[in-house]
């Protein structure tokens, strides 16, 4: 496997009056395994007045496949259930270009491409917060995900009638969808000196994203049988569709201190052909702290993730234990892993740092 690449990157700026900024910018670009490709982007900012400006953008963008997709190739285990029992399944992953993923019909993986729009306002007058408000969308071509795995009966055959035998489950990488995604982010931020050694900063942000798959790839005819591909209503859920998050920082000579606290949700889990919505991980303010003291050449700090010791929602059959049936494999998975603030609860740390 080797890839190069060459690429010429050029941007200018102009003012035409001295509220209006304008900026352009673009690139051009080689690599020896997919082309080339050119991108741009236009960007404004006009000052309505004092401290209060408007903004947006455009652009274009080009992603190659990393080499990691393209020629991955491991062996691990999934368990499901077969015979009504919890079962440890092989499950291989092929390059895309391997005999075993071609005969499946994987295609050579096709570069991502993106169109990016943003507008906003800022909001920046001395001695009060600095508000910025900014609507973006970002559409995505040709996304690259893992297909879902392969285990229809018909498809192990198709295998082992070209010479590849006792493979039960298997995956590879494909540009499986177009996305879209679009929302809004504010950030308000300040800082005020409350003395000749004392600081203290406060930021408050709140994101709202709404993720869509506007288009799914078609099956290779060698895994129709198999189901699509990805199922549109369920992508998306699998992030947060708002987090607000809230910081302060404060500082006293050599003392530091630190609090910063989030909230995002709900996250979901997806099963089923029809997207339902499983393992719901509902909206939780999750805070860190941390508090550290300077010495001479030596800062002491001591941190804590997660506070409150939250954990997310287990699966609903969890309670049932190795008679569950549904997502927790007989008892074997408490938490669903949509969740933003993961599942091992309180963490506390010491760190020692010289210079």
């Amino acid at each position: 496997m080797r890839r190069s690449n060459e690429a010429v990157y050029v941007e200018g700026e102009s003012r035409p009056t001295d509220r209006l900024l304008l900026q352009a910018a673009g690139r051009a670009e080689h690599y020896t395994d997919f082309g080339s490709t050119s991108d741009g982007k236009l960007a404004m900012r006009f000052a309505v007045s004092r401290g209060l400006a408007l903004r947006g953008s455009v652009s274009t963008g080009f992603r190659a496949p990393p080499l990691m997709q393209e020629y991955l190739s491991k062996t691990g285990h999934n368990l499901v259930f077969k015979n009504g029992a919890p079962t440890w399944v092989e499950v291989r992953t092929f390059p895309v270009n391997s005999p075993e993923a071609q005969t499946w019909g994987a295609q050579p993986l096709r570069p991502e491409k993106s169109v990016n729009r943003s507008a906003g306002v800022a909001f920046d007058e001395p001695g009060l917060p600095l508000i910025t408000v900014d609507y973006f969308d970002v559409a995505v071509r040709d996304r690259i995900a893992v297909r879902p795995d392969v285990t229809g009966q018909a498809a192990v055959q198709l295998l082992a009638q070209s010479g590849f035998g006792g493979i039960q489950d298997g995956t590879y990488f494909t540009n499986a969808m177009d996305t879209r995604s679009r929302g809004i982010d504010v950030v308000a931020s300040h800082a005020l000196r409350l003395g000749r050694a004392q600081q203290l900063e406060m930021v408050a942000a709140y994101n709202q994203t709404r993720a869509t798959m506007t288009h799914v790839a078609p099956q290779p005819p060698q895994l129709a049988a198999e189901g699509p591909l990805a199922v549109p209503g369920a992508f998306g859920h699998g992030n947060p569709r708002e987090t607000t998050t809230l910081a302060l920082n404060y500082s006293l000579g050599r003392f530091g201190f630190n609090v910063d606290s989030r909230r995002s949700g709900p996250t979901a889990a997806l099963t089923g052909a029809d997207g339902s919505l499983v393992g719901v991980v509902n909206p939780h303010w999750i805070p860190d702290m941390r508090a550290s003291y300077q010495f001479h050449r030596t800062r002491v700090a001591v941190s804590v993730a997660n506070l409150f010791d939250t954990y997310p929602e287990e699966w609903s059959d969890f309670k049932n234990g190795a008679n569950a049936t549904g997502a927790s494999t007989g008892g074997t998975f408490r938490y669903p892993g949509a969740g933003t603030f993961g599942t091992d609860g309180r963490m506390v740390s010491l760190q020692v740092s010289y210079r």
